[in-house]
């Protein structure tokens, strides 16, 4: 289906190197069945003004229709389709119809008129508001614009037709509420919500990437890697995007080791920098295995902002009062650099 949409996509976009709409058209005529599940496609350009066809096809075509206007006019002068296109308008955009005053009893030229321009006027409204350069200070009423803009389906019909299924309203209203977040919480807040932040505009562009069309591109995954891009640079001017630093202390044991006992061996990993660390890992690579019997040893524990307590569970073997144990922890700083330091 979106290898589909994104096929029809490119023959809209390049209706100038057609000489005439019935050829542009009949081309289109297969993907746009197929996308609508007629195995083999439309028979030809006709079958895309059947009556019968349903609603959803009559506006899909339409809406191509629009663009391939707006692109090339001069496919729908005096072509013996044109009586075919304005009926087909009639019949399925009723709600641009109204946008622009326009009826049933309208004249075809009046009806050429509004919409020869009516999708470059759209698209020169939206890319006015949320195509420029994102400033992350002014992410809120960047926000606000956008979902004033996009998110409206009934306003922006023939946008919506080229997005990605998996692209709805809810995905706009989250991510921009966890930036709100992000922008008004206090400082150790901030690493939380900026991997939010990340992992959900990571969703949104590889839902954008799931049509390769000209309004996906444009209005789906620009803008958010823009945003993704603004964000890192706001953060990494956060002093918690600092590199961590991790050490690993060992702690007091009260009691000694004892043959057949079973307990737990307390080792602290202390941050020494201001920066968090993510994907924390530790791992004991030797222990005096005549004394003891380390159940697991290697513990993921995650983020590591201050400190932490890991415990490993052990069994006695032999009598000791201490154990030299070695190992290593490694995490993942900030920008993604992983670090390992041995202990």
């Amino acid at each position: 289906m979106t290898s589909y949409l994104s096929e029809i996509d490119k023959i809209v976009e390049n209706a100038k190197s057609y000489s005439s709409l019935e050829k542009l058209l009949n081309e289109l005529s297969i993907p746009i069945g197929r996308f609508f599940d007629k195995e083999d496609g439309f028979e030809n350009h006709l079958s895309l003004f059947d009556i019968n066809n349903t609603q959803a096809i009559k506006r899909h075509v339409s809406y191509c229709l629009l663009r391939i206007y707006s692109i090339k006019p001069k496919l729908f002068m005096d072509t013996p389709l044109k009586h075919k296109v304005i009926a087909l308008f009639g019949l399925s955009i009723q709600n641009i119809y109204a946008e622009l005053g326009l009826n049933e009893k309208s004249e075809t030229f009046e009806i050429e008129n509004k919409l020869i321009d009516y999708v470059k006027n759209k698209e020169a409204e939206i890319n006015l508001k949320i195509c420029a350069d994102i400033d992350f200070y002014f992410i809120h009423d960047y926000g606000i614009s956008y979902k004033s803009t996009i998110k409206q389906r009934k306003s922006n019909p023939i946008i919506w037709t080229f997005l990605s299924e998996n692209i709805d309203d809810k995905l706009f209203t989250n991510i921009f509420k966890i930036l709100d977040d992000y922008n008004d919480g206090n400082e150790k807040n901030k690493f939380n919500l900026y991997n939010k932040a990340m992992k959900e505009l990571d969703v949104i562009i590889e839902r954008g990437r799931e049509v390769d069309t000209k309004y996906s591109n444009s209005y789906i995954i620009r803008p958010f890697k823009s945003i993704k891009k603004a964000l890192a640079k706001d953060f990494k001017n956060n002093p918690f995007s600092k590199p961590a630093k991790l050490q690993v202390y060992s702690t007091e044991k009260k009691y000694p080791f004892k043959k057949g006992a079973s307990y737990k061996i307390h080792l602290l990993v202390k941050n020494n920098s201001t920066g968090y660390a993510s994907d924390a890992m530790l791992k004991i690579t030797s222990c005096p295995s005549n004394i003891i019997d380390i159940d697991k040893k290697d513990v993921f524990f995650g983020t590591i902002k201050t400190s932490s307590i890991i415990d490993f569970e052990y069994t006695g073997l032999s009598y000791s009062e201490s154990v030299n144990i070695e190992g290593y922890i490694e995490w993942v700083n900030f920008d993604g650099e992983k670090i390992a330091s041995v202990f």
